[in-house]
């Protein structure tokens, strides 16, 4: 009987010392997983942040090509100007030599 209560405390030993060593690495993975949820909260974070960023990038793309838009439609209206005052000269300057002629 003796024998076999030594092999009992000897199992019970095992399973105890099975049971701390699982119990230990169950805390170590709990760890394991709270630093990879606290590295996922700081990834999305930084993922939001950089959506913000990109968000305020292409408003401020979208005022520049509205800008350039606006820019290339006075240069039109600018060089529609110009020739039409080149005209007007040019056709200043033919009065002058018809009226130059006409004395």
């Amino acid at each position: 009987m003796g024998h076999l209560k030594e092999k009992h405390v000897r199992e019970l030993q095992s399973l105890s010392d099975s049971l701390a060593k699982a119990t230990e690495e169950m805390g170590a993975l709990s760890n394991a997983k709270a630093e990879a949820e606290k590295e996922k909260r700081s990834q999305e974070g930084r993922v939001a942040g950089m959506a913000e960023q990109n968000g305020r990038l292409r408003r401020a793309l979208g005022q520049r090509e509205k800008q350039q838009q606006d820019l290339q439609l006075d240069l039109e209206d600018l060089r529609g100007a110009k020739e039409e005052a080149e005209e007007r000269l040019r056709s200043c300057m033919r009065e002058m030599q018809s009226l130059s002629h006409a004395k």
